[in-house]
């Protein structure tokens, strides 16, 4: 068997090490020597698209440690596989100037979170480092509103005080240990280092147009079983790898026995080529952390106890957080 160790998959931390430190750290005085002020639009669309992948994979009950990889040297297979059953790449989407208004482009988000970041740190001296000003960014224009997401005019978000960056910090804080804690820290980090170099193999697959098709493709009446097959299919990829089988071969094979599940031509190549995509080493590691980062921050995941009770904690002091920040405006 050639599999590689699974514990591939679990390199996620290292891959986001020290995510929540942007949040909780005091320090103002660190340098953002690294830290481009904007997210192109390569990283955005790979941040969105990897949320997208993921949340198909999540939908069907497929955990990340029960994705197989293959051996370095067996990688070239896989990427044939990507290959076959792949459009063409796509040109990342322009970023818009304003405010997004489509809370599913999570990638967009974050980069416009970035840009004001940038520009406040050059009005108040009260900010932090731009990754921990874009996590507040984040918070104040997509999150700390009556409803997720919603408009935030009314609730001045350019001009965060300390009183918001500590409301934030405790919000993170009270809900460490869940998903959504840890994921604005994550992607903002996870978006900044794609601002200038994507890492190829992600870009690879996160530019391809099919990526798209999963978009509702999970509307089957037996999510278990399909994520089971899927499993399964990864599995039966590592044998016909050991066997020597070409990619064309394990395409058609892998086409024949997932038709039954998806009939969709367009949706079961795009299955295809991301189920054998994950089984890349590290590259599944690293999309899986993206995606379900992303996938958490599209504001549909506050599901929890202690979300609800943090988020309830954080909106009862919205408003009069909001008024400090409409005097700063007004430059008092």
């Amino acid at each position: 068997m050639k599999t590689a160790n699974r514990t591939t998959i679990l390199l996620v931390p290292a891959l986001i090490a020290g995510a929540l430190t942007a949040v909780t750290t005091t320090s103002a005085a660190v340098a953002d020597v690294s830290s481009p002020v904007t997210v192109s639009a390569d990283a955005a669309n790979i941040i969105t698209q990897s949320g997208r992948i993921i949340d198909f994979y999540t939908a069907l009950g497929v955990d990340a440690t029960e994705i197989p990889t293959v051996s370095n040297a067996d990688a070239g297979v896989i990427e044939g596989i990507v290959d076959l059953v792949a459009g063409p790449a796509q040109t990342a989407p322009s970023l818009p100037s304003t405010r997004p208004t489509d809370c599913s482009n999570t990638g967009a988000l974050v980069a416009y979170a970035r840009q004001v970041a940038g520009m406040n740190k050059s009005r108040d001296a009260n900010a932090k480092t731009l990754d921990e000003e874009t996590v507040y960014m984040y918070m104040s224009h997509f999150f700390d509103l009556p409803s997720l997401c919603g408009n935030p005019t009314a609730y001045y978000p350019d001009w965060i005080t300390n009183s918001d960056r500590t409301a934030y910090t405790n919000y993170l804080t009270a809900a460490n240990g869940t998903q959504l804690a840890t994921s604005v820290g994550q992607l903002v980090l996870s978006a900044t280092s794609f601002t200038s170099s994507p890492v190829p193999a992600i870009q690879k697959v996160t530019s391809k147009a099919y990526v798209d098709n999963l978009e509702g493709a999970t509307d089957i009446a037996d999510k278990a079983l399909a994520g089971d097959t899927i499993i399964d299919e990864m599995q039966n990829i590592v044998t016909m790898i050991d066997a020597d089988k070409a990619p064309q071969e394990i395409v058609d094979q892998m086409s024949a026995n997932l038709s039954p599940t998806w009939s969709s031509l367009d949706t079961l190549k795009t299955v295809v080529g991301t189920a054998a995509a994950l089984m890349l080493p590290t590259y599944g590691a690293m999309l899986f952390s993206l995606g379900a980062v992303a996938m958490s921050v599209q504001l549909t995941g506050v599901n929890t106890l202690v979300q609800v009770a943090a988020y309830n904690a954080l909106r009862y002091s919205t408003s009069s957080r909001a008024s400090s920040r409409f005097m700063r405006s007004m430059g008092m």
